[in-house]
């Protein structure tokens, strides 16, 4: 799983709360959210569970106990077959928020590192802004607070600047030479928007292209369809 997959989360939560319901089924509304909660949760965790608190660039899971056949794992085989006995618990499989293991300790992990460097980049905060500003729900603002204390305690360098991280899980601050300008356009960006109580760009009227540049949603008036012959 790569960081820059993180984005998909937000994704689904923002396609769910914008799409009515002549648009979306309950079910599939539904199943939409289950997906947002588990995989937004997944890459918060990331980052949670490392000394440094920043997420690594990508990582690999273990294969679901044990298992090679990815079919034994499918996540939406659990969930039907959670459905189909009733929803015990209550909680849908891969919705339980087991909590983070900061630090060293692979042996609790479900994964391991592919790169364990962190490039500052914006995809996990797009998401905890998008899932807050969906749900409501303020604990994805907090998430995007954690997140952002550790970007500012373990990427600044001298002369005010950030940089990214070599590795994630260790308290050695080894850094790379390069201070991306997607950092500020993007990263930054969405933990402001994160942080404010008032939108200033409403995710109902703005869309945000892929370097966050916020768009007006516009609606043709009748007589820009007739002059232009739409439909």
């Amino acid at each position: 799983m790569q960081h820059l997959s993180c984005f998909f989360p937000g994704v689904l939560a923002l396609g769910n709360y914008l799409l009515d319901d002549t648009e979306l089924s309950h079910s599939d509304r539904e199943l939409f959210q289950f997906a947002a909660e588990g995989l937004a949760y997944t890459c918060w965790t990331l980052y949670a569970d490392q000394v440094s608190g920043l997420g690594p660039e990508e990582v690999r899971f273990h294969p679901y106990n044990g298992d090679d056949n990815y079919e034994t794992g499918l996540w939406i085989h659990h969930l039907e077959r959670w459905k189909g006995k009733g929803r015990r618990g209550g909680v849908p499989p891969g919705l339980k928020q087991t909590p983070p293991v900061p630090g060293q300790k692979h042996k609790q992990k479900d994964y391991d590192y592919v790169n364990a460097a962190y490039l500052l980049r914006p995809e996990t905060m797009e998401t905890m802004y998008l899932m807050w500003r969906t749900t409501g729900n303020p604990v994805w603002r907090e998430r995007a607070w954690t997140m952002f204390e550790a970007i500012r305690q373990n990427t600044t360098v001298a002369g005010g600047a950030f940089a990214s991280r070599q590795y994630v899980d260790m308290d050695e601050r080894l850094f790379r030479d390069e201070q991306p300008s997607y950092f500020f356009a993007e990263t930054l960006k969405y933990a402001y928007l994160a942080f404010l109580q008032e939108d200033p760009w409403p995710i109902d009227k703005f869309v945000f292209n892929t370097e966050a540049h916020p768009l007006p949603i516009f609606t043709w008036t009748d007589a820009e369809k007739s002059a232009y012959k739409i439909t």
